[in-house]
């Protein structure tokens, strides 16, 4: 049976999920499903990352986002109760840069209760190459059926057809609540009213039905309540996992093509990140230059003709140094990244003219003639015999990786220097996504279950405190942890919450030095967020995609998109 997942959450939904991406990929592979979506709340976090996942799994990623709307409406009330959302899919180029737009748009304008929110009236200009899906229950048609205002649902499904059009779709789904039969049956007669198409979802939460105290553990932790909590504020019971076809067939008839439509829209939905030599932005060369090319030649050679003023007396002939100069600038143009050059490099020459010290330089960049020349290193290659096909190979296409070392002030001071150059809507740091460690996971979880202080306290301080140690890693190294959690039952429920809750991502901040330079609106490029954390920073936006993703130019989705990610993030 042709069946879709187009609802569905991963641990980037924020301690809503405990679903790792890599987990539901494999999942796909393993009940033959080719196609899925991810659609965390109001974000699309690593979502480059996400598709090269799916691709080494062979399975199609369709990129998407479930997002809260800022709209309230008379069933939004009570401390834990959530606005309204919608279920977007990107089908093609234009819609992956609407859906930038819509997120980054609802991180700056629509930040509530701490998560960034949607105005729909941004739908009318930001729609196209978007599926919408109207979000059951959770939308506000689905809000409206479920309070009798049958009226009201036919109005707002209205309202968001006539700006989708055909692209936009009314949910179904069944988990066996006392809601559901009447509920479908009324989005059924909408439906068929308005001539609106219909899709059948599960708003997959977790991959097992055995996985669902896990995902409630997570949202007591997020909510801070314990899992005993008869107001915990999750979702009814244990079905929404990860139904096989053969399963969700078995709960729709497909009478009205909800089961055939996840199969449409999922051979429509065809956007990718492209793997292709990336585009920077372009670096204000002075007059009298044809292009950055030309402008890199002529500082590497002004740099050479200080540096190497008496090569003999350096054991070397000029002859080496301008086969060596010339073998660098040839790679570097032909891979396009003269203007990387050009702007590191003067991010470097800002700091010391600010008088703020920059380190020597290290890692591979230490092995390009040119970064020594135009004072991004203070290495010199030759000297050393340092290899520059370390730093950049053109056989290997990926960005340059130069990490600069500013003072800790410098630094800000460079930061403030590249928005003032680039603009402010152009540069933007980069997120950092924190996962829960595994101290922590042990803490977490032990408040939640109700466990005494003292049992998780021991707990947590048997698990060897290096970085990086793991939960398994610790049970495997410490003989009195795996007695004291085989010691009762009690405990063993508690490490095998632990485990599940472990490396899960928990909040949002920014990475201690990457920042994306874009060539245009960084907002029809990538998506941007702020959360709690990040307002308090001078910059308060960030990119949603990590830091390596964006060096691998993971995703460059048109060849008019240009930026560059500079490394500041080592204080010196």
């Amino acid at each position: 049976m042709d069946f879709v997942h187009l609802h569905t959450h991963t641990h980037y939904s924020m301690q809503s999920s405990p679903v790792f991406p890599q987990e539901l990929f494999a999942a796909c592979s393993r009940l033959g499903m080719k196609s899925v979506a991810v659609t965390d709340y109001s974000a699309m976090f690593n979502m480059p990352e996400l598709f090269s996942l799916a691709r080494d799994a062979g399975v199609k990623l369709i990129i998407g986002s479930e997002v809260y709307l800022l709209e309230q409406d008379a069933y939004h009330n009570g401390r834990h109760a959530v606005s309204p959302t919608l279920v977007l899919l990107v089908e093609n180029e234009a819609g992956y840069r609407n859906l930038c737009v819509l997120l980054s748009r609802a991180a700056r304008d629509g930040f509530v209760n701490g998560m960034p929110h949607v105005d729909s009236e941004l739908f009318e200009r930001y729609h196209e190459g978007l599926v919408c899906l109207s979000g059951y229950y959770a939308g506000r048609v689905g809000r409206a059926l479920l309070a009798g205002n049958y009226e009201e649902a036919k109005s707002f499904s209205s309202y968001y057809h006539d700006i989708f059009g055909d692209n936009f779709y009314l949910e179904l789904q069944r988990h066996h609540t006392r809601f559901d039969d009447k509920l479908n049956e009324d989005t059924v007669r909408l439906a068929r009213e308005q001539g609106i198409g219909l899709v059948a979802t599960n708003n997959v939460h977790y991959l097992e039905k055995k996985d669902s105290g896990r995902y409630r553990a997570m949202v007591a932790i997020r909510t801070k309540e314990r899992l005993s909590s008869s107001g915990l504020q999750c979702l009814p019971n244990s079905e929404n996992y990860f139904k096989s076809p053969e399963e969700m067939g078995e709960l729709f008839s497909d009478e009205h093509r909800e089961l055939t439509n996840t199969a449409l829209i999922a051979e429509r939905c065809n956007y990718s990140f492209h793997q292709h030599d990336p585009r920077l932005p372009h670096f204000p060369v002075p007059e009298g230059f044809a292009d950055e090319s030309d402008y890199l030649r002529h500082l590497t050679y002004e740099g050479a003709r200080k540096k190497y003023a008496d090569p003999e007396s350096q054991g070397l002939t000029w002859q080496q140094v301008e086969d060596r100069i010339e073998k660098e600038l040839g790679v570097i143009t032909s891979m396009g990244f003269s203007s990387y050059f050009l702007i590191v490099s003067d991010l470097i020459a800002a700091s010391r003219k600010m008088g703020y010290s920059v380190g020597p330089g290290r890692g591979s960049a230490a092995g390009s003639i040119i970064a020594y020349l135009t004072g991004i290193t203070r290495i010199d290659p030759l000297k050393y015999k340092l290899l520059f096909e370390r730093f950049l190979n053109p056989e290997r296409l990926s960005m340059p990786d130069i990490d600069i070392d500013f003072t800790p002030v410098g630094k800000q001071k460079v930061l403030d220097y590249t928005v003032e150059t680039y603009g402010t809507e152009s540069v933007a740091k980069v997120v950092a996504i924190g996962t829960l460690g595994a101290r922590a996971a042990i803490r977490d979880a032990g408040r939640v279950l109700e466990v005494p202080l003292q049992v998780v306290d021991r707990l947590a301080k048997l698990v060897p405190s290096r970085p990086g140690t793991t939960l398994r890693q610790g049970l495997d190294e410490v003989r009195e942890l795996r007695e004291l959690v085989e010691s009762s039952p009690q405990n063993s429920t508690l490490m095998e919450y632990a485990l599940a809750l472990e490396g899960r991502a928990r909040n949002v901040s920014m990475h201690a030095g990457a920042v994306v330079i874009t060539d245009g609106p960084l907002e029809e490029q990538v998506p941007l967020y702020v959360s709690n954390k990040i307002e308090t920073e001078a910059r308060k936006f960030a990119d949603e995609y990590n830091a390596e993703e964006l060096e691998r130019g993971a995703q460059k989705s048109s060849s008019d998109e240009k930026q560059v990610v500079t490394q500041f993030d080592k204080n010196w």
